[in-house]
């Protein structure tokens, strides 16, 4: 789908800021009021509080100290139900009917921040610069197909990085058993253990092809198929490469080709097997 049905706006065009609603409340007080709300700040939640001043679904992006130039973090986050922020972290919820807030959230994760961003020890994006950002509005519906297919794909990506962030504690106890076996002798007991065995003892029975004269044409109902080398590939059968032949007395049963059965070329490349 193009974006002809796309609208140029901007985020105080489209966006709802409610910055005058949120309020700093210092480490040392909210030792004193401690309860159950949520207390966010730029990055994410900074504590905890008895009261909250929001109960809705929010996107909360850092004013101050977000890693605006950092691409591979997040500088927007979701919230929803009883929230506390402070004013290190602007609040914003999208037009109702016209923006979704994880539509918002995705579009604020990806923006290039350089031009709005001011500051050099600690990066701040006032609201002036985050009311002129840009913001590219498509239709709801397409709102919802982008948002579903983000949510997938970051979905896959999650379960990515949780198989990958395993791979280092693996590696370490493969490692430290294999240490275990070899400093109590049992990793040199299990090689004396291996025996060297024949090919012929490893299968039930070696038969040897037949060479056949035939038309080089596809196998039809009413006709056997004829295997030829090229049919044999790298631990794949081929089916379309094969012959025909007309008169299947001449092959012998033992000769038809079952399921189970291996492969293996007699000529050219003989490490062909399939």
């Amino acid at each position: 789908m193009g974006n002809d049905n796309w609208e140029n706006t901007s985020i105080a065009e489209a966006i709802i800021i409610l910055d005058s609603k949120r309020k700093p409340v210092s480490a040392k007080v909210r030792a004193t009021r401690l309860g159950e709300v949520p207390y966010y700040g730029a990055t994410g939640q900074a504590g905890w509080i008895d009261d909250f001043l929001f109960n809705e679904e929010l996107v909360l992006i850092g004013e101050d100290g977000a890693p605006f130039f950092d691409y591979k973090k997040n500088v927007a986050y979701l919230v929803s139900g009883k929230s506390w922020v402070n004013n290190h972290a602007h609040v914003l919820k999208g037009i109702p009917d016209l923006v979704l807030n994880k539509f918002l959230l995705h579009f604020l994760n990806s923006f290039d921040y350089n031009g709005y961003v001011g500051g050099t020890t600690r990066l701040k994006l006032n609201q002036r610069n985050l009311k002129r950002i840009p913001f590219p509005l498509p239709p709801l519906a397409e709102q919802q197909r982008i948002v579903a297919k983000l949510d997938s794909l970051f979905g896959h990506l999650d379960i990515l990085k949780e198989r990958l962030a395993r791979i280092p504690e693996l590696i370490k106890d493969f490692r430290q058993s294999v240490l275990t076996q070899a400093v109590t002798g049992k990793l040199t007991e299990v090689d004396n253990k291996v025996e060297n065995l024949k090919f012929s003892e490893l299968v039930t029975n070696i038969r040897a092809g037949k060479n056949f004269t035939c038309p080089e044409i596809s196998v039809v109902e009413g006709k056997v198929g004829l295997v030829k080398i090229s049919a044999v590939t790298w631990g794949e059968f081929d089916e379309k490469e094969t012959k025909t032949v007309d008169d299947p007395v001449k092959i012998k049963p033992d000769l038809f080709i079952k399921k189970g059965d291996f492969l293996m070329s007699r000529a050219n490349t003989i490490e062909k097997v399939g």
